[in-house]
């Protein structure tokens, strides 16, 4: 049994890239005008490539995702109803092994597009033909939802992929192949093609979480857990014949030099100094890391809510 039935004819099916880039820059200005009928977005695209550098170091937001994936991804089993079903099942399975390679198969396919939908919103991605279009799908190529602009083509709304190269007139743009390329957005707002990706409404309170690690970073390394260390010293007399700016110097030299050498005692458990310094150790406020605990868990409970935890 042929697993493509429909295929005995030639199918109507456009191979390859729909826009051709110019190799030169004739007609630029001619079309200069097509730059502008892009479609805007309803929130800023920059945003996007937030998501993803976070998706990967910020803890939130990459176990909201290992929850999505798990959760959808629980394995399947195909069955093929015909004739001679085998056939089918192994055209099939050697498809399932070919495409995305890079990223383990098909089940890899299926992990990425699970971790697709929350963090950018959409499915993005474009079937390649066999150069024999009777041989099928030959691979599956992932396009970066962060890449894709709108544009009204003959009255449709059509997608472009953004590259880095400009030549001719295309700006940067190139047209997508309708047949082979899909953009399956899981929610939109009216009239705009874009997807809305769910974990866009966690920005603002990660933005929070971001600074007050950075300042409970900075606490730590200046205070540590357990509060800090006070050094009193005297004060050296001016020498003779030596001006102010000259003593100025050698003073904060002198508290650099003490400061160093605490530092590196201190840590090993030992402080060692003259009788004419005093230590005193600071304790770090119990309740003021109470209160700051409070403010962390309601920035949490924010992030969770839109992470959908």
């Amino acid at each position: 049994m042929s697993w493509w039935p429909f295929a005995r004819k030639t199918p109507a099916v456009d191979v390859g890239q729909i826009s051709v880039p110019e190799d030169q820059i004739t007609g630029v200005l001619g079309k200069l005008a097509g730059f502008y009928s892009f479609v805007g977005a309803p929130f800023p695209l920059e945003f996007l490539d937030v998501l993803e550098p976070l998706s990967i170091f910020n803890p939130d937001i990459s176990q909201a995702l290992q929850i999505w994936v798990n959760l959808g991804n629980t394995g399947h089993e195909l069955t093929v109803e015909a004739r001679n079903p085998q056939a089918a099942l192994d055209r099939l399975n050697a498809l399932a092994a070919s495409v995305y390679l890079i990223g383990g198969g098909v089940d890899g396919l299926v992990n990425h597009f699970l971790r697709q939908i929350p963090l950018m919103g959409a499915l993005s991605a474009e079937w390649v033909i066999s150069d024999n279009v009777r041989d099928g799908v030959a691979d599956c190529a992932i396009v970066a939802v962060k890449r894709i602009r709108f544009r009204r083509v003959d009255g449709i709304m059509t997608p472009h992929q953004l590259t880095n190269q400009i030549s001719g007139s295309n700006n940067g743009y190139v047209q997508l192949n309708p047949f082979t390329y899909s953009y399956m957005p899981l929610q939109t707002v009216d009239g705009s093609p874009y997807a809305i990706p769910p974990f866009y409404a966690s920005l603002k309170n990660i933005e929070v979480q971001l600074d007050a690690t950075d300042n409970i970073g900075a606490i730590i390394r200046k205070m540590g857990l357990l509060g800090f260390m006070d050094v009193s010293m005297e004060v050296p007399q001016q020498r003779a014949g030596e001006n102010d700016e000259a003593y100025k110097n050698r003073l904060t030299q002198r508290l650099k030099d003490y400061a160093k050498a605490y530092k590196q005692n201190i840590s090993k458990g030992v402080a060692v100094h003259y009788k004419d310094q005093e230590i005193k150790h600071n304790a770090t406020n119990a309740g003021a890391a109470a209160g700051a605990k409070s403010v962390w868990e309601m920035n949490e409970e924010q992030i969770f809510s839109a992470l959908d935890i």
